[in-house]
């Protein structure tokens, strides 16, 4: 990633990395590209798991880690790649495709996310590794807090989905394993060469496209990838984090009209928020599936992605900035700038 958007560098993490070593499964994705940059930057040494040869491409020229090829898997053999490792940063997951069997999909989810980070787990308590962070997701908790209510350690876990419920399994194996561990449950991820529904998002405002969400009030927890990062890095090293399942968002909590505007002003443009009844889109019948059907034309998203776009998940990430004393380096305001300026230079370059 390049230095004039990123700013993911000399953030005075306050604490001695001492050369620690790392491993970071999914090294080479949108999360763990810039988690590796981040750790380089810090003077750690990077050993970086990728599931292809020459997946690194994200990394800056000038980085320098030692790639290991591997799939997530319950029977690969890390051993070579955990040799005098301290600490694991495990963010290899399968995610969702839209396009995926239902049938099957249990079983897939699980064998990938729960039952292979289960053999990492215990094969890094093997290996002495110091601390395993793990980044599970939302989705291990459910799709949607109650309206005025925030999701926190207390809430019980009713995830609604394959996936979801095999990164709760996986964030039980990891409670359980013998070794000083971290649990991060993350929201969306914002940021520079995001993907998906979020890109989709910029790309329709960004083309002036007609979204029916001007009088959405819904309440939506989300974090930058700059902050994410920088909250890895801080419960990888800080004691008061060990043994802790933690959410992760901004301070902000966005409506979803709310993070349109704030999309349209970094981008320098008003997005054309068209003023639709929220009724219109959750009533059965032909009013509903035609207000749904003029937003997935203006940005071809899921079902579950127009649910998200109109309803709450809200968490509370007090703990891990009280308790654990992570202060995020990043307004979202500032996160969504390194978003579109990112979005800008890539839409730069294809116009080339």
């Amino acid at each position: 990633m390049g230095d004039s958007w990123s700013g993911y560098n000399n953030l005075g993490l306050g604490f001695s990395s001492c050369m620690k070593r790392a491993f970071i499964t999914g090294a080479n994705g949108f999360v763990g590209s810039a988690l590796t940059n981040l750790l380089l930057d810090q003077g750690w040494k990077v050993r970086a798991g990728v599931r292809r040869p020459g997946a690194m491409n994200r990394l800056g020229s000038e980085a320098f880690v030692e790639v290991v090829v591997g799939e997530l898997d319950p029977k690969t053999d890390w051993r070579e790649a955990l040799e005098g490792v301290d600490t694991v940063f495990h963010l290899a997951a399968r995610v969702h495709h839209l396009k995926e069997e239902k049938q099957g999909a249990e079983e897939i989810y699980q064998a990938v996310n729960h039952h292979g980070t289960k053999a990492l787990l215990d094969q890094a308590t093997r290996a002495d590794v110091s601390r395993f962070v793990f980044l599970s997701s939302v989705k291990a908790v459910g799709e949607h807090s109650l309206p005025g209510q925030r999701w926190d350690a207390n809430t019980a876990c009713r995830p609604m989905d394959a996936y979801g419920r095999s990164k709760r399994d996986a964030e039980l194996a990891v409670k359980a394993a013998n070794l000083d561990t971290v649990i991060l449950r993350l929201p969306l991820v914002f940021g520079p060469e995001v993907r998906g529904n979020m890109l989709r998002l910029l790309e329709a405002v960004a083309d002036n496209k007609s979204l029916p969400l001007g009088m959405v009030k819904n309440r939506r927890s989300l974090i930058g990838l700059g902050n994410l990062v920088h909250a890895i890095h801080h419960v990888a090293i800080s004691p008061k984090a060990i043994n802790r399942t933690l959410f992760l968002s901004e301070a902000k909590v966005f409506s979803t009209p709310e993070l349109i505007r704030m999309i349209g002003d970094s981008l320098g443009c008003r997005p054309r928020l068209l003023k639709v009844p929220p009724v219109f889109f959750h009533v059965a019948g032909a009013a509903g599936s035609s207000f749904e059907a003029i937003l997935r034309r203006s940005m071809p998203i899921s079902r579950p992605m127009v649910a998200r776009l109109l309803g709450d998940l809200e968490v509370d990430s007090g703990p891990i900035r009280d308790e654990i004393g992570w202060t995020p380096p990043y307004s979202a305001e500032e996160g969504i700038q390194q978003m579109t300026l990112w979005f800008r230079m890539m839409k730069r370059s294809l116009e080339v």
